[in-house]
């Protein structure tokens, strides 16, 4: 494992891309004090799609192609996604953004 500064590393970022390739690891940091560490990016293997993987394993029953009931239809449409009250997330940044807008408060067509 190697350690470079902030300006090594920028000045000889085709370097350390090698050494990742090799199969090494580099910290950077600034003077002293370490701040990120560089791994070898592995690709992940994925398997191939196969249609119809998950057929008999589970079934749809009639119901499910049933109109829904009023007290569901007023759930669909007359509860927001995001409720008003939810807490509101902070950026990176430690500023507050602000909440999304509800989609489901759309009139019943």
């Amino acid at each position: 494992m190697t350690t470079y500064t902030v300006h090594e590393a920028k000045t000889n970022l085709s370097k350390l891309l090698a050494e990742m390739e090799a199969g090494g690891e580099v910290i950077i940091a600034r003077g002293d004090t370490p701040v990120a560490r560089l791994v070898p990016a592995v690709a992940k293997e994925t398997a191939d799609r196969v249609f119809g993987k998950y057929k008999g394993q589970f079934t749809v029953g009639p119901e499910f192609f049933e109109p829904m009931s009023e007290e569901e239809l007023s759930e669909w449409y007359d509860n927001p996604i995001f409720p008003q009250d939810a807490p509101v997330a902070e950026t990176a940044a430690g500023m507050a953004e602000p909440p999304q807008t509800p989609i489901a408060n759309k009139s019943k067509s």
